[in-house]
């Protein structure tokens, strides 16, 4: 299994806060790659 990536431009990569890795069976059998869940805080 693989990461997928993550694309983000400099001013949103820079609001990253925190991402996970979904590693279940669910997802190991939806495809070929584990998806990201990724959080940003972005100014209001």
């Amino acid at each position: 299994m693989r990461c997928d990536y993550l694309m983000a431009s400099d001013a949103l990569a820079k609001c990253a806060k925190s991402y996970e890795v979904i590693r279940t069976p669910d997802a190991q059998i939806a495809s070929d790659h584990y998806p990201l869940v990724a959080t940003f805080q972005v100014p209001s």
